[in-house]
């Protein structure tokens, strides 16, 4: 069986009788106790706290009776409590006053408000009675209420299902007029009428600023801005630009800004970069970052990574890079990756990074997808597989990646991971070169040059050109200087020898250096020569080393000589590895040995250098460091004379 859950009776300043009738005698209140009289629960209580004969003295009082208050207080045993002054109008305030309690309780459990049920309106005569009387604070109940508008400083207060109509074809600025609402929502026209508002602002600006009356476009949009429409913040701040008033709408936008609006702050950014106060824009960036902008944490990373307009911090970056792929940003992500195969800003882990390259990836990120290529082509942190590298640079190429697509051309054309098929190859390149990609336009421009269309190939060169690529420029230098698809210009090739050289290009500073020493373009100069010469060399041109090498020679450092031409004979180069037989073949040089000598001209003729296979022919003729044998000598001179070695020549004639 249940338990009888009692309630309390409510007593003088809020007490609550829940033990005895002593309680009720000590904190008695007339007022209180008639109204529980009216709601039947003073009789409840009394039988509630075993006190039978209470209760049905209670029960069997007429309300409406004169003395109804003096009966109350004998029946409770209360005395020297005044009750002349409680007639039987009293009576019936009290009784209506419940009575509306009640009622209010069926929409609300807050007894503060409950309490106030004197000042709540049920209906709409309710509410102007309780205006008219200059009620305050008023409790809507359940219902639709026209509110008063032309009265000022009120509260309403909303209970139940009660809407608050507002007829009004304007938002209306209740806080001037002293009006507050609580928990009680607008009506529906109302609300289309304030979310249309700040529009027909913004609207009307734009007409007026049409027009040319920008004060009166500069009011709207104020207005349709104090209403949260970010529409008209930006075209205000594109008025005040369009007046030359810059201050005006930096202040506008900062405010926003401060405010924490990331549309303002993506203004303010981009205006500080048109401006090249990079210092400004930055800030505005890293407010963006600090407010959780997965992209401007992004952005961060990338500045301080690449040391552009912050000093460069890669441990920062790591940071920024870190957020933002936390954040979900899909391009942090294979930033991060880099971090972690790279080792920077953190240390090097390739199993982080392949995590990162294919969380990216599983975004559709292509960039993480030619990565992944990349480390399966090098088998680092993962098999060597080129078959798998050639799937994720298709995955990348088709996902619009242009380095994807160059990464797949380059398989095409070598039948790398894929089947070889030229086909494929040119249109994988020319996709990449059509999306931007240097190699890739550098390569067409040598397919084109290849099928002798140099102006084709002069076009894709200068493409590539225009982004830095220091091989085409030095492909556009050789047109030039040969005079294909272009005029003959020595000064322009030299030009563009000078521009491949300043790229670190190697074969471009060759070709430089070559310009000086023959004052091809420019003025002669042996000393700037030399010094291209060796840069060249410093990057693994061989012919640049080989050149070197002579003139150490000529200079009579026989030392330094061998040094560069070992170097260039180590890759193979022909003239270098004639070089290397001459200065072992003579006791002026110092190392004097026949037979390494005829081992280098041997060398060197079978890598097709004429002077080696000259110079192998003359020891197989004299027997010098080697078996004389006129027949092989014979052969030699004759491969000789055919690469136009006149010495050779002359003997085969002779």
């Amino acid at each position: 069986m249940a338990r009888k859950v009692k309630f309390p009776l409510d007593l003088k300043d809020g007490y609550q009788a829940r033990s005895n009738i002593e309680e009720v005698r000590t904190y008695f209140d007339i007022e209180k106790i008639i109204a529980q009289f009216h709601n039947g629960k003073l009789k409840i209580w009394l039988e509630d706290h075993y006190l039978p004969a209470e209760a049905e003295q209670v029960g069997a009082l007429d309300g409406n009776a004169p003395d109804l208050a003096q009966r109350l207080c004998t029946i409770l045993g209360v005395t020297d409590v005044p009750t002349e002054n409680v007639d039987t109008k009293t009576v019936q305030t009290i009784q209506r006053r419940e009575e509306r309690r009640q009622r209010l309780s069926q929409y609300t459990t807050n007894q503060i408000l409950c309490d106030m049920a004197e000042f709540a309106a049920f209906d709409q005569a309710d509410l102007e009675r309780l205006v008219k009387e200059g009620a305050q604070e008023i409790i809507l109940c359940n219902e639709r209420f026209r509110i008063p508008l032309q009265v000022k400083n009120k509260t309403y207060v909303g209970v139940g299902k009660a809407v608050a109509v507002i007829e009004s074809k304007t938002a209306v600025d209740f806080e001037t007029l002293g009006i507050r609402f609580v928990d009680v929502p607008f009506d529906e026209k109302y609300l289309e009428t304030i979310a249309n508002e700040p529009r027909r602002y913004f609207e009307q600006g734009q007409q007026y600023e049409e027009k040319g009356k920008d004060k009166k476009a500069i009011e709207c949009y104020q207005k349709a801005i104090d209403l949260g429409y970010d529409d008209a913040l930006f075209a205000l701040a594109a008025l005040y630009e369009k007046q030359g008033k810059e201050e005006d709408m930096i202040r506008l936008l900062v405010k926003a800004g401060n405010q924490g609006n990331v549309a303002a702050m993506d203004r303010l950014e981009t205006h500080f970069k048109e401006v090249e106060d990079y210092r400004s824009a930055i800030r505005w960036t890293e407010k963006k970052a600090k407010l959780g902008d997965a992209n401007a944490m992004w952005w961060m990373g990338i500045r301080y990574r690449d040391g552009e307009w912050v000093e460069r911090d890669l441990e920062k970056a790591f940071e920024w890079f870190q957020k933002s792929a936390r954040a979900g940003h899909d391009g942090a992500m294979w930033w991060l990756g880099d971090c972690y195969r790279d080792g920077e800003g953190t240390g090097e882990d390739i199993g982080e990074a392949i995590k990162w390259y294919e969380k990216s990836a599983a975004l559709e990120n292509s960039y993480a997808m030619c990565r992944l290529g990349l480390l399966y082509d090098a088998g680092k942190g993962v098999p060597h597989d080129v078959s798998i590298a050639a799937q994720w640079y298709r995955k990348s190429a088709e996902a619009g990646n242009a380095q994807g697509m160059y990464y797949l051309a380059l398989d095409y054309e070598y039948g790398t991971g894929v089947e070889q098929n030229d086909a494929e190859a040119k249109k994988w390149y020319r996709k990449a070169a059509d999306e931007g990609c240097a190699p890739a336009q550098r390569r067409i421009g040598r397919y084109y040059a290849d099928e002798g269309k140099y102006k084709d190939a002069m076009r894709w060169y200068e493409k590539a050109a225009e982004q830095g690529d220091g091989v085409s420029m030095n492909r556009i230098a050789l047109l030039y200087s040969n005079g294909k698809g272009v005029h003959q210009d020595a000064n322009k090739a030299f030009g563009w020898f000078q521009r491949s050289a300043e790229e670190g290009f190697g074969w471009g500073m060759y070709n430089l250096a070559h310009c000086y020493e023959n004052g091809d373009g420019v003025q002669q100069n042996d000393r700037i020569a030399k010094e291209w010469y060796e840069k060249a060399a410093y990057k693994q041109i061989p012919e640049a080393e080989c050149r070197l090498g002579e003139y150490c020679l000529d200079e009579g450092n026989y030392a330094k000589a061998r040094f560069w031409y070992k170097r260039a004979a180590d890759r193979g180069n022909g003239e270098a590895l004639n070089m290397q037989g001459i200065l072992r073949s003579s006791e002026e040089y110092g190392l004097h040995n026949d037979g390494k000598a005829v081992e280098y001209f041997r060398q060197s003729a079978e890598a097709g250098y004429g002077w080696g296979m000259y110079n192998l022919a003359h020891c197989y003729e004299t027997g010098s460091g080697v078996q004389k044998n006129l027949k092989l000598a014979g052969e030699w001179y004759a491969k000789a004379a055919d690469e136009g070695i006149e010495p050779a020549i002359e003997w085969l004639n002779g």
